[in-house]
This record gives structure tokens, C-alpha cells and sequence, in this order.
């Protein structure tokens, strides 16, 4: 079905769908027994051997082969047998129609081209269904493809190899006895030159995020659910505390304001099912500041009133030097310094 991002099944006479991030109750359609909503519920893990669901395991997380996440609860954890149906339907869309969409424009994505070759980290943020994962496959087909991706995720949502064949990837999903941290470790074993987390949402994932961009791979890149800039720097710290992995706040808001340059806010209008670039933001180390280690410094962002990204800052130099160490030469710094030019 066009545009179906998910099914939710909340108990047997409430059926909700969403398209293109617009929820949608179907008053009309229910299943006529109890029991015959069980047995779909039944049905949709039955491909999962290990989803054996009964009220002791009143709770089964599982992957079709065809990428949809399968979510199950029963009684007595959830009031009503509830099923729900992910579809991970991400398309690579190409900057062009990306554009004709009004998704970004086309300050913005030279501007992304521009800086991508000085391998900032990179974190898009967002609502659910704002076109985060959309966006991430955007970044990683202006990766170089001399070098090598790592893909860390709970299950295999991204499917690089699929669109970007040419590049080399390999990905890895967490397991019982392989956790994130231990995939992780086997990147590093493998000497791959970027790692990428499709969605951080455990405190372990959020660990080994910002190992890979403090530690080995700049260039880095990841989706987080948040819902402003300023709140991802917080709600990052809040998860990377939940474990016990910082202990202090400032400790962890700084590893935070030294591993990531970028973030790129998507956002959803849930009228018209619109996804569009809400700002692009970079994060400023400012080591002088110990409570608060960090300046926000906009460089984009989306006016309503215009319907359009327009133009706030200038990168910083702490930024340029950083770029500078990689394959960001004099020759995109003018190119840079020329795009400002017609900006301002």
C-alpha cells in the first residue's frame, strides 16, 4: 500500500493506519471474534521461532525478512492483545526531488556537499515519521566510496548495499550473546572508516555512538528521536546516564559537544503528511564552560511564514580546522566561501 508507514492494532474492534505520518482510525474494519484477532496476532510472529508468546513472554519484538518490525503484547503486561506493524518503507530519494518535494533546497544540500568531505558527525534528529532514516541514506550517498561503512542496529533497517551496491558495507545486528558495544569492537577490529547507527534508542547504542565518532570513525553518522536541537543534547545525556556509562552530567554533556558537529532536524506537517528540513545546527565544544560545554550555532533554518530554509551562520573555524584533517581541501573552502557569497 503507497506511503503505509504503520499498522497498529490497539485490540480487536480498533484498527489505526498511518500514512505518510498521518494517523488514520478506521471505524468500520474490526475483527469479528476475539479469538480470530488472536490468532493473527498469532500469525504475525509465527515466523520467529524464538517469539514463543504466552504470559510469562507477554511481549515479542521481531523482523520479517522483508524488513517490517513486528511488535506484540498480551496480557496481563498490556490490557488487550495489541499488535503492531512497522513498515520501513524509506525510499532513496535523490537530492534533486528532494528539493522538488520542499523538503530542502538547494543552498542547503550544496552546503551539505560542501563540508561532508571534512567528515563531521553527524546526528539526524527528529519526530516519528519525519523522514529521518530518509534523510541518513541521503548523507551516506555523498560518503566517498573509498571508504568503508559499518552499520550497527538492532535489526537491518538501513539496507545500504541495497541502494549505494558500489560502496563497501558491512552491517551487523544486535544478538542475545552480541551486544552494541560488541559490535562496536568488531568495527574497530575491522578497520572500517565509518560506523553508522540507523536509530540510537538504548543507553548501550548511545554509548558506542559517540565512541565511533570520539574514538575511530569520524564521519560518523546516526538517527535520534528528539524534538529540538537543544533538547537532543539533553535527552543524549539523559540516556547515556541511564546505565550507569557517565556518572557525572558534565563529563557526559561534553563527550556529547565533542562528538558531534551536525545535527539535522527533520520535522512532519502532520496535516499534509509533508516532511521538511527544520534547521541544520551545528554543536561548538566550548571548553571554557564546564556546566554548559557547548554553543548551538544555527546555520539553516525553516521560516513558516516563507515556506523555505533561509540562511543564518556561517560554519565555524573550529569547524573548518577539524574538516581540514581530512579530505576537505582549500578547493571547498572557496567553494564554501562562494556559496556564502550568494547567501548573504
Amino acid at each position: 500500500i503507497k506511503n503505509l508507514n504503520e499498522i497498529s492494532i490497539d485490540r480487536k474492534d480498533y484498527v489505526l493506519f498511518q500514512f505518510s505520518g498521518v494517523k488514520e482510525f478506521i471505524p468500520k474494519l474490526y475483527f469479528n471474534t476475539e479469538n480470530k484477532f488472536r490468532d493473527v496476532v498469532q500469525k504475525s510472529i509465527s515466523f520467529d521461532r524464538t517469539s514463543d508468546l504466552n504470559p510469562d513472554k507477554p511481549e515479542v519484538l521481531c523482523q520479517r525478512i522483508n524488513g517490517e518490525r513486528v511488535t506484540v503484547t498480551i496480557p496481563p503486561y498490556s490490557k488487550y492483545y495489541s499488535l503492531n506493524v512497522r513498515y520501513f518503507n524509506s525510499q532513496l530519494i535523490s537530492t534533486d526531488k528532494l528539493i522538488e518535494l520542499g523538503t530542502t533546497n538547494k543552498e542547503v544540500e550544496e552546503l551539505i556537499e560542501i563540508i561532508l568531505p571534512g567528515r563531521p558527525n553527524i546526528v539526524v534528529i527528529g519526530d516519528q515519521g519525519s523522514g529521518k532514516t530518509t534523510y541518513l541514506l541521503r548523507l551516506i550517498g555523498s560518503i566517498d566510496d573509498k571508504l568503508s561503512i559499518l552499520t550497527i542496529e538492532s535489526m537491518f533497517e538501513l539496507n545500504i548495499d541495497k541502494y549505494y551496491p558500489q560502496k563497501s558495507v558491512q552491517a551487523l545486528k544486535f544478538l542475545a550473546n552480541k551486544n552494541a558495544n560488541d559490535a562496536f569492537q568488531t568495527g574497530l577490529r575491522k578497520n572500517r572508516d565509518i560506523m553508522i547507527t540507523g536509530e540510537v534508542r538504548s543507553p548501550e547504542e548511545a554509548d558506542v555512538t559517540l565512541q565511533a565518532m570520539t574514538r575511530q570513525s569520524r564521519g560518523s553518522m546516526g538517527t535520534f528521536h528528539t524534538t529540538s536541537p537543544e533538547d537532543f543534547i539533553y535527552d543524549y545525556k539523559n540516556l547515556l546516564m541511564k546505565n550507569g556509562t557517565y556518572t557525572d552530567e558534565k563529563a557526559a554533556l561534553y563527550d556529547i559537544s565533542r562528538a558531534v558537529d551536525i545535527l539535522i532536524f527533520t520535522a512532519i506537517d502532520r496535516n499534509s503528511g509533508k516532511r521538511y528540513l527544520k534547521s541544520i545546527t551545528e554543536i561548538i565544544l566550548d571548553k571554557e564552560n564546564p556546566t554548559k560545554p557547548y554553543k548551538l550555532n544555527t546555520l539553516f533554518k525553516y521560516d513558516k511564514l516563507q515556506g523555505k530554509m533561509i540562511f543564518k551562520n556561517k560554519v565555524s573555524k573550529y569547524f573548518i580546522e577539524n574538516a581540514l584533517e581530512y579530505e576537505f581541501t582549500s578547493e571547498n573552502l572557496k567553494r564554501l566561501e562562494n556559496l556564502y557569497k550568494k547567501l548573504e
